[in-house]
């Protein structure tokens, strides 16, 4: 296995390296999907409330509610933090350094205590700063998605010290299925259920309701199977990535494909179905790491070996 993986730039700011500025636009896309599906649901408890539909305004609310503790976790684990990751990112290179790890969100860089939104591995890591307000910008080998720290003035006295877990790409696989899954159920749930309180409420008559319910049902079924079909391939790839990972010559064609070199110099092209973090060390080590033989037809599973990067590639 190489040993070849993405890392941050060191002979430039940080912020200029295309995987990067990739990373934080993500963030940021994903900040706004949030709001604005807390504004539709605001937007549909207002019409529930207007039209005195008080059953779905009792849904609804329950979904504004829901979605905004979402999006204001996300914005106080990373939201607040992207403007000043951004200012650092743009100002300073990233230097390679031994972290410690003094329990739950502590490390120990360089002498200094820094804590972060979320629990962070121990090793070798990538760091930008601290800067005068104490604020610095840590990647983890490998993984584009940069993590907030903050320098703390004391280091507490009671630590509990866990040993650090090592994921491999198919636990990342596994876990994000799940979560996918997880997301899918919730939304198409809470669509169904406020389908049948809304028609209820709107169409008491057992016709008019009937045809109501099995126009939308009908869409429903269609859109959720859709989506459903493209989630499929990650709940596979759990499995798939507990076979040993072969190393093969690839580039990356476009955002979404990639170009496989086989043994007997032939090039397969695939269409990655998930994982922005495997496009990275992909276009930085000029190869991909595969779960079983590419062959035209195939969907398989790939990884970067000892990290928990993980993705589907579906071969042409």
């Amino acid at each position: 296995m190489t040993s070849s993986v993405w890392q941050p730039p060191t002979g430039r700011p940080a912020g200029r390296d295309p995987e990067v500025r990739r990373s934080l636009s993500q963030l940021r896309e994903h900040s706004d999907r949030l709001a604005r599906t807390w504004s539709g649901l605001v937007f549909l408890a207002v019409l529930c409330l207007f039209a005195g539909l008080w059953a779905s305004l009792l849904l609804a609310t329950l979904a504004v509610v829901v979605t905004g503790v979402r999006m204001a976790g996300f914005w106080f684990q990373v939201g607040r933090h992207l403007g000043a990751m951004e200012r650092l990112l743009a100002a300073e290179p990233a230097r390679s350094v031994d972290a410690e790890s003094l329990g739950g969100r502590l490390l120990k860089i360089d002498g200094k205590v820094l804590r972060f939104p979320t629990r962070m591995p121990t090793g070798r890591v990538w760091v930008v700063g601290p800067n005068r307000a104490g604020e610095a910008v840590v990647f983890v080998d490998a993984v584009i998605t940069p993590n907030f720290g903050q320098v703390v003035s004391a280091t507490p006295e009671h630590l509990s010290v866990r040993p650090q877990r090592q994921w491999r790409p198919w636990q990342a696989a596994r876990a994000a299925g799940r979560s996918a899954a997880r997301a899918h159920a919730r939304r198409w749930l809470f669509t169904i259920v406020v389908t049948i309180s809304i028609g209820a409420e709107l169409a008491p008559q057992p016709q008019v309701l009937g045809w109501l319910y099995a126009i939308a049902g009908s869409v429903i079924l269609v859109l959720a199977g859709r989506q459903w079909l493209r989630i499929v391939p990650s709940l596979h790839a759990s499995r798939q990535l507990r076979e040993p990972l072969v190393e093969y010559p690839a580039r990356v064609i476009t955002e979404k494909s990639v170009a496989v070199t086989l043994p007997d110099g032939s090039e397969l092209t695939g269409v990655l179905l998930w994982s922005v973090q495997l496009l990275a060390n992909v276009r930085a080590s000029g190869r991909l790491w595969v779960a079983g033989e590419p062959a035209t037809g195939t969907t398989l599973g790939v990884g970067v070996p000892e990290y928990p990067i993980a993705g589907v590639v579906r071969f042409n």
